[in-house]
């Protein structure tokens, strides 16, 4: 489904493109509507915040209902802002942009990006988690979230409010050894680890949310050391397929120097927003831990502050 906002809001719910939506959440009023003697509608960008029009919610087309930037400002709608979308994973002009550059400096929706992160720091390690099936300790997170704001991983320009939990793992977990955090056992991690790692064990079992978590270790009949298992990941990938994104990246684990595994890992455009936008979360003593690692971890860097 292809999606807009009718809020500039980064937690604005967002809405499938179609006439019923529209009719909804507008009423055809200004400024969502206007123009005389065609009238047009618009929205906004889910990904840059800039204006959008509506095409073929009134109007029969071969292609279904899409949005097109309008790469102009619009009357009673935010600003367009030439930057926010040439970079915008959801414009034409992004394709021509190097997927390895980065800003010098962050801009005021990197800000605020790193505003998300760290008051929802909890919330993104839960979807982490997820992702990896890896149930991490403070230290271990706290040390992602560290890496990735000394790489300046905000810095890089496809960082969304939709990808920002992959985004984490993505620049932060870069040979990142997972001795001593817990893996979800049968999970397709724990069974490559248990197959060609000899030395590892999973000994120390716990429940967690009706999973079943091991502790990667040393096994007590080891000879010898047991290598460093790291992540790494690289190859993101972002391309429009019917005006809808689809964004990848390539999750690796390694034993020592020896790559054991590798998994292309789907973006979900919608978990990161539906989490934000859920009402009854329940924040438990690890969350608040987080939270203020979190804190401390964005004041040492001065990054509210820029």
């Amino acid at each position: 489904m292809i999606y807009v906002k009718y809020s500039t809001s980064k937690f604005a719910t967002i809405h499938e493109v179609c006439r019923e939506t529209f009719e909804e959440q507008t009423r055809n009023k200004f400024p969502w509507e206007q123009g005389t003697p065609v009238r047009k509608q618009y929205a906004i960008c889910p990904a840059c915040d800039n204006p959008v029009r509506l095409v073929g919610i009134y109007r029969k087309m071969d292609k279904r209902p899409h949005r097109v930037h309008t790469e102009k400002d619009i009357e009673g709608l935010q600003r367009h802002v030439l930057q926010k979308y040439m970079y915008c994973m959801l414009s034409k002009r992004s394709k021509y942009i190097d997927d390895a550059e980065r800003f010098t400096e962050p801009n005021e929706s990197q800000i605020e990006l790193c505003h998300i992160l760290q008051n929802n720091f909890h919330k993104v390690v839960y979807i982490a988690e997820k992702i990896l099936h890896i149930r991490g300790s403070n230290n271990f997170w706290s040390s992602t979230l560290e890496q990735f704001i000394a790489s300046k991983g905000y810095l890089y320009p496809w960082i969304t409010l939709e990808n920002l939990p992959w985004m984490l793992i993505y620049f932060g977990l870069s040979q990142k050894n997972i001795f001593n955090q817990d893996i979800v056992l049968e999970s397709k991690i724990h069974q490559v680890i248990t197959d060609k790692c000899n030395n590892a064990s999973f000994d120390k079992v716990i429940i967690h949310a009706n999973k079943s978590y091991g502790k990667l270790s040393k096994s007590e009949n080891a000879k010898g050391f047991l290598k460093p298992i790291c992540l790494r990941f690289s190859g993101h990938k972002k391309q429009m397929i019917e005006d809808v994104l689809n964004e990848t990246m390539t999750l690796y684990v390694d034993s020592g120097s020896v790559e054991i595994y590798k998994q292309s890992i789907e973006v979900d455009q919608h978990y990161f927003r539906n989490i934000l936008l859920k009402p009854d979360w329940k924040e438990s003593e690890r969350c608040k831990k987080l939270l203020n690692s979190a804190k401390e971890i964005m004041e040492k860097y001065n990054i509210n502050n820029q």
